[in-house]
C-alpha cells in the first residue's frame, strides 16, 4: 500500500477511486484520502453492491457517467 501511495503522488494529480463496499474497501478509501487529500475523488457504489463486479452493465454505464462528471468537476 505505501508503494501505491508513493506512485500515486508521483504520477497523478487527480485520482478517481472506486472501492468495495466492505470494511477493507472503506479502510483503503480512508487511507488514500488521508494521504492524498484533495487529489482523491471517491465514487461511491450503491450500498446494494459489494463491489463493481456485482453490477449490471446498465448500472456500470450510469456509474461511468457519474465518473465523467467527477472528472469534469476536477478539471474546472
Amino acid at each position: 500500500f505505501p508503494v501505491t501511495i508513493e506512485l500515486s503522488e508521483k504520477y497523478f494529480n487527480e485520482i478517481c477511486l472506486i472501492s468495495d463496499n466492505d470494511e477493507a474497501g472503506k479502510s483503503m478509501s480512508k487511507k488514500m484520502t488521508d494521504k492524498l487529500k484533495s487529489r482523491v475523488s471517491i465514487i461511491q457504489l450503491d450500498a446494494k453492491y459489494k463491489d463493481i463486479g456485482d453490477m449490471q452493465d446498465s448500472d456500470i454505464i450510469k456509474l461511468d457517467n457519474s465518473i465523467e462528471k467527477s472528472i469534469l468537476e476536477m478539471l474546472r
